[in-house]
Protein backbone atom coordinates (compact mmCIF):
# COMPACT_ATOMS: atom_id res chain seq x y z
CA UNK A 1 0.00 0.00 0.00
CA UNK A 2 1.59 3.19 -0.61
CA UNK A 3 1.60 6.12 1.56
CA UNK A 4 0.07 9.71 1.06
CA UNK A 5 3.91 11.40 0.62
CA UNK A 6 3.97 8.73 -3.11
CA UNK A 7 0.47 10.23 -4.30
CA UNK A 8 1.74 13.58 -3.43
CA UNK A 9 5.03 13.21 -5.37
CA UNK A 10 2.73 11.78 -7.97
CA UNK A 11 0.53 14.48 -7.84
CA UNK A 12 2.90 17.16 -8.14
CA UNK A 13 5.71 15.69 -10.42
CA UNK A 14 3.83 13.33 -13.03
CA UNK A 15 0.39 13.65 -12.37
CA UNK A 16 -2.24 11.03 -11.01
CA UNK A 17 -5.34 9.76 -12.41
CA UNK A 18 -8.41 9.06 -9.41
CA UNK A 19 -8.32 5.18 -11.12
CA UNK A 20 -4.63 5.34 -9.60
CA UNK A 21 -5.15 6.67 -6.55
CA UNK A 22 -7.96 3.71 -6.20
CA UNK A 23 -5.20 1.24 -7.37
CA UNK A 24 -2.93 2.51 -4.44
CA UNK A 25 -5.71 1.52 -1.77
CA UNK A 26 -6.61 4.99 -0.95
CA UNK A 27 -10.32 6.43 -1.88
CA UNK A 28 -12.30 9.54 -1.81
CA UNK A 29 -13.96 10.44 1.82
CA UNK A 30 -17.35 11.23 1.88
CA UNK A 31 -17.99 13.97 0.09
CA UNK A 32 -14.57 15.13 -1.35
CA UNK A 33 -13.86 15.13 -4.92
CA UNK A 34 -10.86 15.59 -7.02
CA UNK A 35 -11.72 19.52 -7.25
CA UNK A 36 -10.67 19.52 -3.65
CA UNK A 37 -7.30 17.58 -4.68
CA UNK A 38 -6.68 20.58 -7.40
CA UNK A 39 -7.39 22.65 -4.31
CA UNK A 40 -4.89 21.23 -1.86
CA UNK A 41 -2.31 21.06 -4.73
CA UNK A 42 -3.03 25.26 -5.23
CA UNK A 43 -2.69 25.76 -1.24
CA UNK A 44 0.35 23.94 -1.03
CA UNK A 45 2.12 25.48 -4.06
CA UNK A 46 1.88 28.99 -2.28
CA UNK A 47 3.23 27.86 1.30
CA UNK A 48 6.78 28.99 0.74
CA UNK A 49 9.09 30.12 -1.72
CA UNK A 50 12.91 29.38 -2.20
CA UNK A 51 15.11 27.10 -0.30
CA UNK A 52 13.56 23.99 -0.09
CA UNK A 53 10.12 24.69 -1.40
CA UNK A 54 9.37 21.47 -3.23
CA UNK A 55 9.78 19.55 0.05
CA UNK A 56 7.69 21.75 1.82
CA UNK A 57 4.93 21.47 -1.06
CA UNK A 58 4.86 17.96 -0.63
CA UNK A 59 4.73 18.05 3.44
CA UNK A 60 1.59 20.51 3.32
CA UNK A 61 -0.18 18.54 0.05
CA UNK A 62 0.12 15.51 2.18
CA UNK A 63 -0.65 17.00 4.99
CA UNK A 64 -3.98 18.06 3.01
CA UNK A 65 -4.42 14.63 1.48
CA UNK A 66 -5.31 13.10 4.75
CA UNK A 67 -8.28 15.00 5.03
CA UNK A 68 -9.64 14.51 1.14
CA UNK A 69 -8.04 10.89 1.17
CA UNK A 70 -8.67 7.30 3.08
CA UNK A 71 -7.54 4.32 3.01
CA UNK A 72 -9.38 1.34 1.25
CA UNK A 73 -11.06 -1.05 3.73
CA UNK A 74 -9.75 -4.48 2.72
CA UNK A 75 -12.29 -7.42 3.52
CA UNK A 76 -10.70 -10.62 3.59
CA UNK A 77 -12.76 -13.74 2.96
CA UNK A 78 -13.31 -16.76 4.86
CA UNK A 79 -11.92 -19.64 3.18
CA UNK A 80 -14.45 -22.40 3.37
CA UNK A 81 -12.76 -25.50 3.76
CA UNK A 82 -14.40 -28.43 1.73
CA UNK A 83 -13.25 -32.31 1.13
Amino acid sequence: MNSLETIAKEILFTGITVQQIYDMGWEFRKNKTTEDIKKAVKKAKSARYGMYKAEYELEWLELFLKEILKKKKIIKEKKIWTK
